[in-house]
């Protein structure tokens, strides 16, 4: 009698454990990415300012407030670690200068995140040319993005790899697909050809 009364409580676990397993795989994550973004404004003295704009949709209102709550919270952490993660992609001697973190609440359930990073020695400068590379520097994309290169006026893009998919003068903005590693684009400016 009393290995029944076992089985059935071992029973009833299993049971418990496969209905949370289910329930965790219907709800799961509390959130997702709806839109990601970045551009690059470069300075001729090679100086960069790279500007990310993430929305995030989140299930309830609730979820939406923690997140820019702990967000708030974690900023210095994310900026040690952003720092770190730099020095081991970049081949040359790229400073992050300053950080600005910001989460806001777009609308009850939609967080807007914007990241500003300032960088020193993000790219060569020589002769009035602006030159970026990454070396083999890879970023894969959560969802379809835009990601511009933008130098300053008076310039104008004269090589860029990959072909651009749309090229303006000082502006060059590529369209990469979701999912997709892709080698960050090369691309040089030079001044006096914009004008």
């Amino acid at each position: 009698m009393s290995r029944n009364w076992l089985w059935y409580v071992l029973l009833i676990f299993v049971f418990l454990i496969a209905v949370e397993f289910v329930v965790f795989l219907i709800r799961g994550k509390p959130y997702e990415m709806t839109s990601y973004d970045m551009k690059f404004l470069f300075d001729s003295s090679g100086n960069a300012t790279i500007t990310t704009h993430t929305v995030w949709r989140f299930k309830n209102a609730k979820d939406a407030r923690q997140y820019v709550e702990a967000f708030t919270q974690n900023s210095t952490e994310v900026t040690e670690k952003a720092q770190e993660d730099l020095r081991k992609v970049l081949s040359r001697n790229v400073k992050l200068v300053s950080v600005n973190r910001n989460a806001e609440l777009k609308s009850e359930r939609y967080v807007q995140i914007t990241e500003d990073l300032f960088l020193a020695n993000m790219a060569d400068v020589s002769g009035g040319r602006i030159k970026v590379m990454f070396g083999d520097a890879k970023l894969k994309f959560p969802l379809d993005t835009s990601l511009v290169y933008v130098f300053p006026e008076g310039y104008e893009v004269t090589l860029a790899i990959p072909t651009p998919t749309q090229l303006s003068g000082n502006v060059a903005l590529w369209k990469i697909h979701k999912g997709e590693e892709e080698q960050l684009p090369v691309a040089v400016a030079e001044e006096g050809k914009g004008e």
